[in-house]
């Protein structure tokens, strides 16, 4: 599998013009080539859209990373980039899943493992990615054990709607959404079942594609019913990854 990759992003090594002296960029591209020397390849890359130039390349991104030896896994581990170099993110490396039937990219969460945070002032990040390179199966482990946890925790149809009501406010104010019970719909029929992990993927599909229908308001004042947009923004898609890994924690 390949990715649409932006070099000049991926590579950057200026800060932006306002930073201070103690900044030290701290480029993705290095991160990327070292996983790369443990076998890791490119499976995504995303980049948040800018609205000055001088921002141009220095922009919050994001690549995800899994062994290629399981590039063809069902349910897949997967390392999640994120970073910039405008001052407003430190560099974070997640530890993901993709899932295969849905082509779905999540980001696990802290409540299965903690994401390594390196800040732009940091000399020491190379032991740290180190160290937690060397920890990565580890990591894979534990988050094995929770995910079959969640296969085993069954979910009737009110609990995955109770589910999917406190979800869809990780997104949007509840009153502008139709029906919240659009996120727990069946689209295929990997998703058939009565277990939290497939309630949690269908919800996770759902708020980040969109597949909802919301309530808009026009120029002159009259509402009307459309589907949602898919979720574009770098940040949002980490932060509703990580809150929905905190509500299914609070299930188990």
């Amino acid at each position: 599998m390949s990715a649409i990759i932006n070099f000049n992003t991926l590579n950057q090594t200026e800060k932006y013009d306002t930073l201070s002296d103690k900044y030290n960029v701290m480029t993705t591209g290095n991160i990327v080539d070292d996983f790369k020397d443990r076998g890791f390849i490119v499976t995504d890359y995303k980049e948040a859209r800018i609205r000055k130039e001088d921002r141009r390349y220095k922009q919050k991104h994001f690549v995800r990373m899994s062994l290629s030896e399981d590039a063809e896994m069902l349910e897949r581990p997967e390392i999640v980039i994120h970073n910039s170099y405008d001052g407003s993110s430190p560099l974070k490396v997640f530890l993901g899943i993709y899932r295969f039937v849905c082509s779905n990219g999540m980001i696990v969460g802290d409540h299965m493992n903690e994401p390594l945070v390196l800040r732009h002032n940091n000399n020491s990040w190379e032991q740290l990615l180190y160290a937690f390179m060397e920890s990565y199966q580890e990591k894979v482990n534990m988050q094995t054990q929770v995910i079959e946890a969640m296969k085993s925790y069954y979910m009737s149809y009110s609990d995955e709607v109770r589910f999917a009501e406190r979800a869809i406010t990780l997104r949007e104010e509840s009153k502008d959404v139709l029906d919240p019970r659009e996120l727990v719909l069946v689209r295929r029929k990997e998703d058939a079942g009565k277990n939290l992990w497939l309630t949690f993927n269908k919800v996770q599909e759902s708020l980040i594609q969109g597949l909802f229908q919301k309530v808009y308001t026009n120029d002159e004042d009259k509402q009307y019913y459309a589907k949602a947009s898919i979720l574009g923004d770098v940040n949002r898609i980490i932060a509703i990854n990580n809150s929905l890994g905190q509500l299914a924690k609070g299930m188990l």
